[in-house]
């Protein structure tokens, strides 16, 4: 019955997914892992989903509330700049997003990390 179903979407040519034939497949989907707006997707391009939803398991246990609490701030401070009119780009945003801006978060500093990503947009 799989493989009847495969053959019509293929023919229709819809994308399909044999969850137990990834070389059928013309398409797999991750594993993810999430927290808040992070989100992490695992994939082994169909070799064995199991071993993905290990990987996401492992990795979403590492993502702590900070991640999330982060990206909700950097979310709103690239509309800001964005609403700002500034021209051009600000600096590398990988140079704000480091160690210590994720202890900020992680230990509820959010009034110190919103403080840094300010100075950091004003002196883009």
């Amino acid at each position: 019955m799989n493989q009847l179903v495969c053959a019509d979407a293929e023919a229709g040519g819809a994308w399909v997914n044999v969850a137990d034939d990834a070389d059928r497949s013309t398409l797999t989907f991750p594993a993810v892992a999430r927290q808040g707006r992070v989100v992490v997707a695992v994939s082994t391009g169909g070799a064995s989903p199991a071993l993905a939803a290990a990987l996401a398991g492992r990795i979403g246990s590492d993502l702590e509330p900070g991640y999330a609490r982060l990206a909700e701030l950097l979310s709103a401070a690239r509309a800001e700049w964005r609403r700002s009119g500034a021209r051009g780009r600000p600096r590398d945003w990988h140079e704000l997003i480091g160690p210590e801006m994720l202890e900020l978060m992680r230990t509820g500093q959010i009034d110190r990390a919103e403080e840094r990503v300010e100075r950091w947009l004003s002196s883009s």
